[in-house]
């Protein structure tokens, strides 16, 4: 597929931070070899929200706020909680047969998880 914008290009075009302050974050990443979205919310130029609304965006996904959006709690399983926590992801609805999973980033480690526990 395309190459990803880059998560600071991304908050750019969304209007979430200026050009000058994504230069001066970048300043910051050169001497704190940290992520340019944690370095923003360091800077107190970003929150959580925007961070993962925008890396949604960066990898062309949805974005989804469980703090607005009912979990079906019928999908929880008790036994699963630490993978839950472990991969950071949640069961959030069944739609038209299909389990649609919530998550905080799509790594590797969680699509294997996924499929292992799942497919």
């Amino acid at each position: 597929g395309l190459p990803l914008m880059k998560l600071g290009e991304v908050l750019v075009a969304q209007g979430t931070i200026s050009g000058p302050v994504l230069e001066e974050a970048l300043v910051l990443q050169h001497s704190l070899h940290d992520k340019i979205g944690r370095i923003l919310i360091g800077l107190g130029k970003l929150n959580f929200l925007e961070l993962h609304r925008a890396l949604a965006a960066q990898k062309n996904l949805p974005f989804l706020n469980l703090m607005e959006e009912e979990i079906q709690p019928q999908l929880i399983e008790q036994e699963k909680k630490s993978d839950y926590f472990r991969y950071e992801y949640i069961p959030w609805k069944r739609e038209n047969g299909a389990l649609i999973i919530a998550c905080s980033d799509e790594t590797e480690g969680l699509k294997k998880h996924l499929r292992a526990t799942y497919i």
